[in-house]
């Protein structure tokens, strides 16, 4: 991973990180009385927002150290734009989580909802084009190479297949974003990521690739 995108992500989990223990840590006396789930509207509320808060820097830590991982495999040699789509995924999607986190806080510390289904809606599109933009790349990535690369026709035909299902899940995301209503539509970018990660494994499989 080049310094500047590695200096990105880095300045953007410490930015989250702190927007979550300051958020929580100013919050503390509204958080202390929630003792039980007594299944009030604000009780939902508050723990929504606290756990996007809270889920928003761990979930771009892990994807830095998996990328990180991938990125460091030297048997076989991946190729160099593979890893520029990877590094451009990565912080694509870290800016998503910026986004997300930084109204979700806004509104945990002023105890409101103010455009919480738009913000959703608008991640979720997001998402949803960053996923199908993704998928017509990796169609088109050259295969790694040296000692335990997959053959040439091999690595074509998977990359081809894990990047229409890429698509078209992108394309399925964002349809949705536009017509489904609460609380429906919060379960999409939930539903897609487990099938994103499932085609993710499967492929590595058929490749024969380290995770």
């Amino acid at each position: 991973m080049t310094d500047r995108n590695k200096l990105v992500v880095f300045l953007a989990v410490g930015e989250m990180t702190l927007v979550a223990l300051g958020s929580l840590a100013w919050k503390y006396p509204l958080l202390a009385h929630l003792t039980a789930f007594d299944g009030s509207e604000t009780w939902r509320r508050i723990f929504g927002q606290a756990a996007v808060i809270v889920f928003c820097p761990i979930w771009l830590a892990l994807g830095w150290l998996v990328a990180q991982h991938r990125l460091a495999t030297a048997v076989p040699r991946l190729s160099d734009d593979y890893r520029r789509w990877t590094e451009v995924s990565l912080v694509a999607s870290g800016l998503a989580l910026l986004v997300m986190q930084a109204w979700t806080a806004r509104n945990f510390i002023a105890e409101e909802n103010l455009g919480r289904v738009a913000l959703l809606r608008a991640i979720t599109l997001f998402l949803g084009a960053l996923t199908a933009a993704q998928g017509n790349f990796f169609a088109k990535l050259e295969p790694p190479s040296g000692v335990g690369a997959p053959a040439p026709g091999v690595w074509t035909r998977i990359a081809l297949r894990m990047g229409w299902v890429m698509s078209l899940t992108g394309l399925g995301v964002m349809a949705c974003s536009l017509t489904l209503k609460m609380p429906a539509l919060f379960f999409v970018p939930v539903a897609a990521m487990f099938a994103l990660l499932a085609n993710a494994v499967l492929s590595r499989r058929a490749l024969r690739l380290p995770a």
